[in-house]
């Protein structure tokens, strides 16, 4: 997995996440490829993914389901939808200001404008923790999104996506045990 043009920009670099996500060196040595390109070459991910003692894809270590700065963006999400302005702005500034308090939101920028920010800080915070598909897939953006940005980097993405990508086929025995009901019909 390498974070793409897009992800590496989300970060400011005052950003502490940054850090944590991006891996540019490891024990104050440059990864060679970070610094191709007169250091614009990619990033690789960093420190929040490395996990020493590794076998195959187990590490022993609980797998987290929820975080708390996931439930507050959730809130923070919902919160701007129902027109809770101040609660909205709560949730994701207490997650903002974690990260820096200079990243805080002095004024509620307008419900697009809000829901655009929610959508980065998103990106920003849970960047490798196996959401981001299904929040593509909830702002019904999954398609475009990944065109703009991973299939514009990755030629087995660009070559591969499809639309109907964004849901998963249903079993044939559960269309059949619905009487037909239950279909998706993008994947015929």
């Amino acid at each position: 997995m390498v974070p793409t043009e897009y992800f590496m920009s989300l970060y400011d670099v005052t950003d502490p996440r940054r850090e944590i996500i991006l891996a540019y060196t490891y024990n104050g040595a440059y990864f060679k490829r970070p610094m191709a390109n007169n250091g614009t070459g990619k990033a690789w991910m960093g420190p929040k993914f490395w996990c020493p003692g590794m076998d195959n894809i187990a590490d022993g270590n609980n797998q987290k389901v929820f975080r708390y700065a996931d439930a507050l963006l959730m809130l923070a999400e919902s919160a701007n939808a129902t027109d809770n302005a101040d609660l909205a702005m709560r949730c994701l500034n207490e997650v903002k200001t974690r990260a820096n308090e200079a990243f805080k939101l002095d004024a509620y920028p307008g419900k697009a404008a809000f829901f655009e920010e929610v959508k980065q800080e998103r990106a920003r915070e849970l960047m490798g923790e196996y959401g981001r598909k299904w929040d593509l897939v909830r702002w019904g953006i999954f398609f475009r999104a990944l065109s703009e940005t991973s299939a514009t980097e990755y030629e087995i993405i660009r070559t591969n996506l499809r639309p109907y990508h964004e849901y998963y086929p249903i079993p044939d025995k559960e269309v059949l045990r619905s009487g037909g009901i239950l279909d998706n019909p993008t994947y015929k």
